[in-house]
């Protein structure tokens, strides 16, 4: 994360999903405030445990959908923040070309939360391209903030609900946003220090006077994005 952020990255693609922690929460405090978003997958598999680097904070975490948008049954709980397109998603292959001869697949179809994974750093990146002033936190709040509700995001007594563990706050789309007129908050970064422990000290502040009635209220990992 280090190595992205002082190449200038904006974005980085977490495929993949680890019981135990894989970085210091400090790191990704550091990338994210630098203007770097990662963006994490959860298990493969029908579970809330949490994975890494999903289960740190800021960190965008997705799960797949099938092409009628129906999550998949795979990871899900309350670090799930969006869902994408999961199985069958055609992508490039290792196929050896020698001469007009190829030997092997060329394209291939990819399954689940990893697909999924890529498919939201895709559409933070296309944010950032669009807006490369934007920081991490617009990119992430404009992504919650436009995603496609689902009829299956209800509550126990059927009621339409911002964010569902299943789903999180519904299916990315990414023409709505980077259509999205919202930003989130205004972060300015002052200082960055490291001490002689090797920790590192923020100093900066955040405004935010956008309405952040989509978000849930209720949900911690969000407290970042409201003002």
């Amino acid at each position: 994360l280090r190595h992205f952020t002082d190449a200038g990255a904006r974005v980085a693609n977490f495929s993949m999903a680890a019981s135990s922690p894989v970085v210091d929460q400090q790191v990704v405090d550091e990338a994210y405030a630098r203007g770097l978003l990662s963006v994490a997958g959860l298990y493969n598999r029908d579970t809330d445990e949490p994975a890494y680097p999903a289960a740190y904070e800021k960190v965008l975490v997705v799960s797949g959908v099938d092409p009628e948008d129906r999550a998949l049954e795979l990871g899900w709980g309350p670090l799930l923040d969006v869902v994408a397109p999961g199985p069958g998603v055609l992508t490039t292959a290792a196929g050896l070309r020698i001469g007009p001869v190829v030997f092997g697949q060329l394209y291939r179809p990819l399954c689940c939360n990893s697909v999924a994974t890529a498919i939201v750093s895709g559409v933070a990146a296309l944010l950032l391209e669009s807006d490369p002033t934007l920081s991490s936190a617009q990119v992430e709040k404009r992504i919650k903030l436009s995603t496609r509700k689902v009829p299956d995001m209800v509550d126990e007594r059927g009621q339409p609900v911002r964010w569902h563990p299943r789903y999180g706050y519904g299916v990315v789309d990414a023409y709505a946003a980077v259509s999205y007129d919202h930003r989130g908050p205004e972060v300015t970064l002052h200082s960055v220090e490291r001490g002689a422990d090797g920790s590192y000290g923020f100093s900066g502040e955040a405004s935010d006077n956008v309405d952040d009635t989509g978000l849930d209220p209720g949900r911690t990992r969000d407290s970042h994005l409201r003002g």
